[in-house]
């Protein structure tokens, strides 16, 4: 029996950075099996993980940074909430999304996983109007108390609208509501 046509996954990554979401993604690209699953780096081309598709020979398709600002300022040695920024990042939100929405028409995917924040708001939407699944991978936890909680609510109702979350602990699930959608995969630590 012949085996069924390859999942073709959108990992979408926003930033040209390279933190915890980054190291995930790449983690799940280089050991996914492809017989069963068809990955398509979704990422800013001067990202690593961009310049690591090219090398290993892994499908890509180029975006462009993600324009978002930090939505914290510092000032006297405290962090506080910056609204000017967080203003100017929702209204990018609407554009990003549709860039996004046709970046992964382009792509002919399946399935979107995203790994930030920034990711989750836009290619969740932008998914969801192609009408195709989206798995968020969810490793932070907003805090209730950030911007009179509006952030924390936003990503609550957000989450329980995908498809799946995977998040690493039993208390990031909770920091979600504990929907039933909310599933823990441990963080693995590489030993070797």
């Amino acid at each position: 029996m012949p085996m069924a046509k390859p999942i073709r996954v959108g990992f979408i990554v926003v930033q040209s950075g390279f933190g915890g979401g980054e190291v995930n993604v790449q983690s799940l690209l280089t050991r996914l099996d492809r017989r069963a699953i068809t990955p398509v780096l979704l990422a800013p081309a001067d990202s690593p993980l961009a310049q690591q598709a090219l090398v290993e020979g892994w499908e890509y398709l180029p975006l462009r940074p993600a324009p978002f600002r930090s939505t914290s300022s510092e000032w006297l040695g405290r962090k506080f909430i910056n609204p000017l920024n967080c203003a100017a990042d929702v209204a990018l939100l609407p554009f990003y999304t549709i860039y996004l929405e046709r970046k992964l028409r382009q792509a002919q995917v399946d399935i979107v996983q995203t790994n930030s924040i920034f990711a989750h708001l836009c290619g969740g939407a932008a998914a969801q109007r192609l009408g195709k699944p989206c798995v968020w991978q969810l490793g932070d936890i907003v805090s209730p108390d950030l911007g009179f909680g509006l952030p924390n609510q936003l990503c609550r109702q957000l989450a329980m609208r995908q498809s799946a979350v995977v998040v690493p602990s039993q208390a990031t699930r909770a920091a979600y509501g504990n929907a039933p959608n909310v599933t823990v995969i441990s963080n693995g630590v590489d030993a070797d």
